[in-house]
């Protein structure tokens, strides 16, 4: 399978170091809104809404319940899936970049990045991760998804479908 890749997610870097949902939800929505040249109804940044603008001034997270429940709200649809590789190329053609969230390692604390492309021949993926410099950066698939594991109901993928 071949080679996919993202282009045009302006990369963002997380203002705070647990601004990484609010960072990500912004550079989500600011992808569609470039790509349609202008606002997407029914899609929103976290900016817009008072509840996550105060956590996000407040330094802190949102629980992951509260997480997947704020996609939502700001427009995203959750898929409750294993990723894959031929899953995450399929999902990118037909959606555009995909909002991944889960826990690194075995502890709770969470992160939440941007998947922009994926080379299903040798297991790379690209990611925009707003604690990097600059996006996108390259991972190992396996690696990757290894060490950010995620809990199919709580934190899915997210994906925005008008």
């Amino acid at each position: 399978m071949p080679t996919i890749q993202i282009n045009g997610v302006v990369h963002q870097r997380q203002l705070n170091r647990r601004a990484c949902w609010y960072t990500c939800l912004q550079m989500a929505v600011r992808y569609f809104e470039s790509q349609a040249q202008a606002s997407v109804s029914g899609l929103s940044g976290p900016e817009h809404f008072s509840n996550m603008q105060a956590r996000f001034a407040a330094g802190s997270n949102p629980s992951w319940a509260e997480w997947r429940e704020w996609a939502q709200q700001c427009g995203f649809t959750a898929l409750n899936l294993t990723p894959t590789p031929i899953g995450i190329h399929s999902f990118l053609s037909q959606h555009g970049p995909i909002i991944y969230s889960g826990t690194w390692g075995y502890s709770f604390d969470g992160h939440v990045v941007i998947v922009t492309g994926i080379n299903t021949d040798t297991d790379t993926l690209y990611v925009d991760d707003p604690l990097e410099a600059g996006a996108p950066v390259t991972k190992n698939m396996t690696t990757y998804f290894g060490n950010l594991r995620q809990t199919l109901w709580e934190n899915p993928l997210f994906v925005y479908q008008p």
